[in-house]
């Protein structure tokens, strides 16, 4: 069975749309003869808001195997414009959102600190150097920088 490496930022405990997609292929892929290892984010907090999305989760790495698949669960910690975003949602301070969303958007481009996704590209990495046999890495879009790190990883 070929072991193929998911980087997806949506996947089960989270409520939203985008966990079912990959939630069908780590179900699924086995019947094709491949075994999903999935990295995602921690989910603990269910979204009802969009500020929910955005809150830290989770405080060390989650592994979980399954008959079909396992799961890395990664903790997520909020960035500023994160904090910025839930804090003046709303208000007549968000601009002050705007703003700091524009300086992270243009730095995302120059470094990979800028995301708060940086801890799924390290733990990717890791996984790959300890575990062999990986035959293929599957990103899922959305955050679209994650495709930067598949590059990466490639």
């Amino acid at each position: 069975m070929k072991k193929i490496l998911i980087l997806a930022d949506y996947f089960p405990p989270c409520n939203l749309t985008p966990a079912e997609r990959i939630l069908s292929f780590a179900k699924y892929f086995k019947e094709f003869g491949y075994y999903p290892v999935i990295v995602t984010r921690n989910w603990d907090i269910p979204i009802a808001h969009p500020k929910d999305e955005r809150m830290s989760t989770g405080t060390r790495v989650v592994h979980e195997k399954n008959e079909n698949y396992e799961v890395y669960y990664v903790p997520y910690k909020s960035t500023l414009r994160d904090r910025v975003f839930n804090k003046f949602l709303g208000t007549n301070f968000y601009f002050l959102y705007l703003i700091i969303a524009l300086v992270y958007s243009i730095g995302e481009y120059f470094s990979s600190h800028f995301t708060s996704f940086l801890p799924l590209y390290k733990q990717c990495r890791n996984i790959l150097k300890t575990e062999k046999g990986f035959s293929y890495l599957l990103i899922s879009g959305s955050p679209f920088h994650l495709f930067k790190f598949g590059y990466k990883l490639n």
